[in-house]
């Protein structure tokens, strides 16, 4: 996977991963790109969590 447009110290998207899951946090509102080459040929699900109220939102 590809992160675009890494900025520096902390203006950069952190992520992380395992063998069935990809966690991505970004606090600085800046919009970015991911390339999930690396799962090509699996289903995705995304989710959006809304640091402000915790609810989930599927997308």
């Amino acid at each position: 996977m590809l992160v675009s447009d890494q900025g520096e110290k902390y203006n950069r998207l952190s992520v992380f991963g395992g063998k069935d899951y990809l966690f991505m946090y970004d606090y600085s509102c800046r919009p970015f790109d991911i390339t999930l080459w690396t799962l090509e040929g699996r289903r995705i699900q995304a989710y959006w969590l809304n640091p402000a109220d915790s609810v989930w939102l599927m997308i």
